[in-house]
């Protein structure tokens, strides 16, 4: 099974082709996917061996979308990344082997291992795939509406424009200026200034204004930026609270989404009980070490009850 391609992979695609054009990630871009990723894991908690680092197995689960579970020796029995190699009847890898190299000059080498026999697949969707295309997708629209919007803070500043007739002129008007943005509230300038060079009767200067509420486009820029992280929301499977709504927003309205947001993110946390359960029946001594669940936030920390458990009331 294929994963979605990357920056670097479309790079050395269009590399071979001439002219290429370069596609990379902005620092804007690279903030939006660690937010969108944080986001995700919000609602996603675990119950993993000891010798296990939840971090990684996070990651690696919600972004590729699946890790090798084996018996590494003396390292135990872990999760890892691998590759897969034939498929069975139902065209699914039927073999998976890792090569770890660590850097103590130790590592790790399977060989091929039978899936369902000498090794198992965690999973979080049923084709093997994680949330790295989706969150990819969205943390791109972020990053260019992010743009945007700096872009249109930047427009909103600009007020008016002044057109000078001779240089005294630009000179006088750009020390008024400075002494008017340095918070001076009074401001004398010579009169002399008004009079051109020449004997006609043309005005020195002229000032183009500018109407800034034409200009400031901002505010409905933050509009389709809260639209967007519910979009994401809805296509993750995250509930949210309706806010699009501005006018008459009735209780009803108001409430969470969570029959239109659910199904997805229940869907992978089922292909994650699935799988986790195939582990166990592998490796019964992972058996009360390995389970994942959806996290309750309006009962996280205590709720109205005043209870500190999570209450998970979840369709699974």
């Amino acid at each position: 099974m294929s994963l979605p391609f990357f920056y670097d992979v479309i790079n050395k695609a269009e590399g071979l082709y001439s002219p290429s054009t370069l596609k990379y990630p902005s620092a804007s871009y690279l903030y939006f996917q660690r937010a969108l990723y944080q986001r995700l894991f919000s609602v996603i908690d675990c119950k993993i061996p000891e010798h296990w680092d939840r971090d990684y197995l996070l990651y690696s689960l919600f972004g590729p979308g699946w890790q090798i579970v084996f018996n590494a020796g003396k390292y135990g029995i872990i999760p890892q990344f691998g590759s897969f190699s034939g498929t069975n009847l139902f065209y699914k890898p039927y073999s998976a082997r890792v090569e770890r190299y660590l850097k103590d000059g130790d590592s790790i080498r399977t060989g091929d291992m039978v899936i369902g026999k000498d090794c198992e697949i965690l999973t979080v969707s049923p084709d093997w795939h994680g949330v790295a295309d989706i969150i990819n997708f969205y943390a791109e629209k972020l990053a260019t509406l992010d743009s945007s919007i700096n872009q249109s803070i930047v427009n909103s500043r600009y007020a008016f424009l002044v057109f000078a007739k001779n240089k005294s002129a630009a000179q006088a008007w750009k020390k008024i200026f400075d002494k008017i943005n340095s918070g001076e509230s009074l401001v004398v300038s010579n009169r002399d200034i008004l009079k051109t060079d020449d004997l006609s009767n043309e005005d020195p200067f002229e000032v183009l204004d500018q109407d800034l509420s034409k200009n400031y486009i901002t505010d409905r820029q933050l509009s389709d930026f809260r639209t967007i992280m519910n979009l994401f929301d809805n296509e993750i499977g995250l509930p949210h609270i309706q806010t699009e709504k501005k006018e008459r927003l009735i209780t009803d309205e108001a409430t969470m989404n969570n029959a239109e947001t659910v199904s997805r993110l229940v869907t992978m946390i089922r292909c994650l009980k699935e799988s986790s359960e195939r582990c166990i029946k592998l490796f019964p001594t992972l058996r009360g070490k390995l389970d994942f669940w959806i996290t309750d936030f309006e009962k996280e920390g205590g709720g109205d009850d005043g209870k500190d458990e999570t209450d998970t009331n979840w369709p699974l």
